[in-house]
């Protein structure tokens, strides 16, 4: 916008000017701003406050995520803002979209154990953590036990720290599902899991067993424009991984 200053005043007769209240001129006063822009402005990409989404947390206890959503806006040569499709700014940088969250820490269940009476069972030690990628890195180390969001063709290693129990006993499942070594994925001497380039068909719930002690990790992953990867279908998802023996 382009503004001036608009005032009351009398020219004198000896060509100088007095200025006056806005009272004493007659008639509506002229406009002290008026808008310049001649086109409109290029899309641009602006997000809610962390505050106002719905689910503020996704989860009750514990650590989960929080959300909000963007959208992609252009602003009109005459200072209007009008949405736009998404497909129009889809090649703009835009903020993060998901952020961990704290909760009241969660009431576990002890898993059943099966041994004599004053003998202690198996125990993993997992950490109750949310892991956002932010950046490409070639390798991320976790612990098991939280929510990771890793970007695609990472590789990542799964520990699962145990007391109690023979680490090469260490067995590890992915939604319900025995895992099986294969050129992309295994389990490691120390019961760590390794995934080699991280892509679509690992998203899922991954769970350590030891013996009859339990922990998962829930492995996520974002795409280019900071959404989420959305699973393969089930009928996709029952064909091996590329590379499985």
């Amino acid at each position: 916008t382009q503004n001036r200053r608009v005032t009351c005043r009398q020219l004198l007769t000896d060509g100088s000017f007095l200025n006056l209240s806005d009272e004493l001129c007659q008639g509506p006063k002229a406009s002290s701003h008026k808008s310049c822009a001649r086109t409109d402005c290029p899309p641009q990409i602006t997000v809610g406050d962390w505050s106002k989404v719905r689910a503020i947390c996704s989860v009750s206890c514990g650590v989960g995520t929080q959300r909000r959503k963007q959208v992609c806006q252009r602003l009109t040569a005459k200072g209007r803002r009008v949405p736009l499709g998404e497909m129009m700014c889809r090649d703009l940088p835009g903020p993060p979209l998901v952020r961990p969250c704290q909760m009241p820490a969660c009431t576990k269940a002890k898993p059943e154990t099966k041994t004599q009476p004053g003998e202690q069972g198996p125990q993993i030690l997992g950490v109750q953590r949310v892991y956002i990628q932010t950046r490409e890195e070639k390798r991320i180390n976790l612990t098991v036990g939280g929510r990771a969001y890793l970007l695609p063709n990472t590789s990542v290693i799964i520990k699962c720290p145990v007391r109690r129990f023979q680490k090469s006993l260490i067995q590890w499942e992915k939604d319900g599902h025995c895992l099986q070594n294969s050129k992309r994925l295994g389990v490691t001497k120390s019961g760590s899991l390794k995934i080699h380039s991280l892509a679509a068909p690992d998203i899922g719930t991954y769970r350590c067993v030891a013996g009859p002690a339990w922990e998962t990790e829930v492995l996520k992953l974002i795409g280019t424009d900071n959404r989420l990867i959305a699973p393969p279908a089930l009928a996709e998802s029952a064909r091996p991984y590329p590379g499985m023996d």
